[in-house]
C-alpha cells in the first residue's frame, strides 16, 4: 500500500489495504479512516509483527462497512508463520457490516472478545465465514445470550479445522462445511431449523448421525449436496427430510446401491444428481421419485450401460423424468 494513507481522512471508499513484510506496521493508518463504506478487505495480516497494532487500529470503530475481508497469508503461505495473531477485535461492534470472511488466521478460540460489548454483536451480519484457521479449537458463545448473537444471520461457511458448531443460530438458511474432517456434531438441540440448503464436504461422521442432529426434520431444506461419502447404500430409508427439491451427491467411491425406499420417500424431489460413483451397479428397483423432473449422472459406467438408448435395462426407472443427461449429453 501507498504510505501515509492514513492521510487522507475523509476518504470513503477503498476496496483493498495490503499489508507486505515491510509495511505490517501501515495497519495503524486504518485508525486514520474511520469513515470507510461498503466493502474493504485487508489482507497480509500476518505480516503484522505487533498484536498491539492491529488493535490500534480500530478495524471496530468503522461503523459504515458492510463487508469486510480479513486474510492471513494467501495460497503459498505457510499458515504455521502467522504468529501474531491471538485473538480478533471485537469485530460485533461494526453496526452496519453484513458479510465477514476470514481467512487463515492462526487463533486457537473465537472468544468473547469477538462479540465485544455494549450492543448487540453482528445485529445485520447476513454471511460468515471462517476458512483456513488451522489453530482453531473452540468458538465461545454465551447461550443465554444466543437471541442478541447473530440475529440475521443467513450464510455461514467453515472450512478445515473446525469441530463443533455453536447453539442458537436459528435464522440460518445456508450451511456449508467442508473440508472438517475433526468436525464432531451439530449442537445439542439439532441442526439449525430455517437450514433451506445444507453442504457437506468430506464430514461423513456428520452425515452418519444424520438422525441424531435432526437432519430428518428439517421441513425446511430444499437443497442437499453430499460430497465425499464412503457408505455402500444411500440414502437409508428416513435419513433425509421429505422437503427436499435438490439432491446432489459426488465423489462416492464404495457407493454400490442407491436406497429405493429412501428415495422414494422423497416425494417433493425434483433435481437428482449423482456425480462419480464408480462402483454404482444400477437405480433401484423400486425406482425413482415420481416427483422428478431433471436427472443429471456423471461418471458413473455402471450405471451409463444401464441406460443406454434403445437398449439400457434401467430405461423403463427413468422414462417418466422429461429432463435426463448422461456424461454430459442429453439422453
Amino acid at each position: 500500500m501507498p504510505l501515509d494513507m492514513g492521510k487522507l481522512k475523509d476518504l470513503q471508499f477503498l476496496s483493498d489495504f495490503v499489508l507486505d513484510k515491510d509495511t505490517g506496521k501501515n495497519i495503524l493508518e486504518l485508525k486514520e479512516l474511520p469513515h470507510l463504506h461498503k466493502r474493504l478487505c485487508i489482507s497480509g495480516l500476518h505480516n503484522i509483527v505487533c498484536q498491539g497494532d492491529a488493535l490500534k487500529a480500530n478495524i471496530s470503530g468503522m461503523e459504515y462497512l458492510t463487508g469486510l475481508i480479513l486474510k492471513w497469508g494467501d495460497d503459498t503461505d505457510d499458515w504455521g508463520d502467522c504468529k501474531f495473531c491471538l485473538s480478533f477485535p471485537p469485530l460485533g461492534q461494526l453496526p452496519s457490516l453484513v458479510k465477514l470472511h476470514i481467512k487463515g488466521a492462526t487463533v486457537e478460540s473465537v472468544d468473547l472478545e469477538f462479540y465485544g460489548c455494549g450492543i448487540k454483536p453482528f445485529r445485520f451480519l447476513n454471511e460468515l465465514s471462517f476458512v483456513d484457521m488451522l489453530e482453531w479449537q473452540e468458538w465461545c458463545y454465551d447461550v443465554e445470550e444466543e437471541a442478541e448473537i447473530f440475529p440475521n444471520l443467513g450464510k455461514l461457511t467453515l472450512q478445515r479445522k473446525f469441530r463443533l458448531l455453536p447453539e442458537g443460530m436459528h435464522t440460518l438458511e445456508k450451511l456449508t462445511i467442508f473440508g472438517c474432517p475433526e468436525f464432531k456434531s451439530f449442537p445439542q438441540s439439532g441442526l439449525p431449523p430455517a437450514l433451506v440448503m445444507l453442504k457437506l464436504d468430506g464430514n461423513e461422521k456428520l452425515l452418519a448421525n444424520g438422525r441424531q442432529c435432526g437432519l430428518q426434520r428439517l421441513n425446511s431444506l430444499l437443497t442437499l449436496t453430499i460430497v465425499e461419502i464412503e457408505f455402500s447404500v444411500f440414502p437409508e430409508e428416513g435419513l433425509l427430510p421429505t422437503s427436499l427439491t435438490d439432491l446432489r451427491f459426488s465423489e462416492c467411491p464404495n457407493l454400490t446401491t442407491l436406497d429405493g425406499k429412501g428415495l422414494r420417500s422423497l416425494d417433493s424431489l425434483q433435481s437428482l444428481v449423482i456425480f462419480g460413483g464408480p462402483q454404482l451397479q444400477c437405480l433401484p428397483e423400486e425406482g425413482l421419485p415420481n416427483s422428478l423432473s431433471q436427472l443429471i449422472i456423471f461418471r458413473c459406467p455402471f450405471l451409463e450401460r444401464r441406460l443406454q438408448r434403445g437398449k439400457g435395462e434401467d430405461l423403463p426407472k427413468i422414462a417418466h423424468i422429461p429432463d435426463i443427461w448422461l456424461d454430459g449429453k442429453k439422453i
